[in-house]
């Protein structure tokens, strides 16, 4: 039986409050989300760019939308040019590769 590589994807994500609630978004892919807590809206961001990532894998056009986002491919990890951020939200990348062991790629 074959294993799967495990990669995960980490992106900048901001939180702001409004008035009674708070939005979540990650602009550099332009995913939003919101949520009645800070943890809400965040929790809910980090399913809504799981799923982002999900479709766009399924879709075969992950890799493009990455390099269209002003991300680029370095040694096989995908990583935002000049960017600052430091609030990241990480989510899992999904992976049809079999065969190899499992590994964790952070971008």
């Amino acid at each position: 039986m074959g294993r799967r590589a495990k990669f995960h994807i980490s992106l900048p994500a901001i939180v702001k409050q409004r008035t009674n609630m708070w939005i979540s978004s990650c602009p550099c892919v332009d995913v939003f989300s919101q949520g009645d807590t800070k943890e809400e809206a965040m929790a809910n961001l980090k399913e809504a760019l799981s799923l982002f990532v999900e479709t766009c894998h399924e879709m075969g056009t992950l890799e493009q939308v990455m390099k269209d986002s002003g991300f680029s491919v370095i040694t096989g990890i995908i990583k935002k040019k000049n960017e600052t951020d430091p609030n990241m939200v990480t989510i899992p990348v999904p992976s049809d590769v079999k065969g190899v062991r499992s590994a964790e790629c952070r971008a």
